[in-house]
């Protein structure tokens, strides 16, 4: 709009406009502060889903050159995809860690394997709650992978005890169910 008559404050914004694009600004900086202060990776992609969204709402005051935050919005929301994929990465990595070290540490073969399930658990909740972060799919398919090779590694180490003792029949039956 414009006109001899119309009131603007000092970014350029009408009356109207002004409390929209305030609260756009609010929501952007709440949701990049919770971003910081995330104990979860949830909780963090969640904090950058809205960051996101903000920084989405504010780009058309970017475009008339309206000032709103520091780096712009169109900038910002190329850099939250990346920040996601990073968030992902790192849980991927704490899980897929943490199930190998269980591996190595287990006294029986369920909690050897249970690290791996339960990572696997988490992982696919992940991607289903946020199916646009592809890290989550592309980890779980290696926990997968590592897990079928740990339970084969299992399953030679039992027929090996087998053997010892004069089983090769059941030892084979082993073998042969584990493949």
């Amino acid at each position: 709009r414009s006109g001899w008559l119309l009131a603007i404050d000092g970014l350029g914004l009408c009356p109207d406009c002004a409390p929209t694009a305030r609260f756009l600004l609010n929501q952007a900086v709440v949701a990049s502060k919770a971003v910081d202060r995330a104990r979860t990776i949830e909780t963090q992609l969640r904090s950058l889903d809205m960051f996101e969204q903000a920084c989405v709402a504010l780009k058309p005051y970017e475009d008339r050159a309206i000032p709103t935050l520091t780096s712009g919005p169109s900038h910002l929301v190329e850099q939250i995809s990346r920040w996601k994929s990073a968030f992902a990465a790192e849980e991927v990595g704490k899980l897929s860690a943490l199930a190998r070290e269980k591996m190595r540490s287990g006294s029986t073969p369920a909690s050897k394997l249970g690290s791996y399930s339960s990572a696997i658990g988490k992982l696919t909740k992940l991607s289903l709650d946020f199916p646009c972060v592809t890290e989550f799919d592309d980890g779980r398919t290696a926990l997968v992978k590592e897990l079928g090779l740990a339970r084969f590694e299992l399953a030679l180490q039992r027929a090996q005890t087998e053997i010892a003792k004069g089983k090769a029949s059941k030892a084979g039956d082993i073998v042969i169910e584990a493949a």
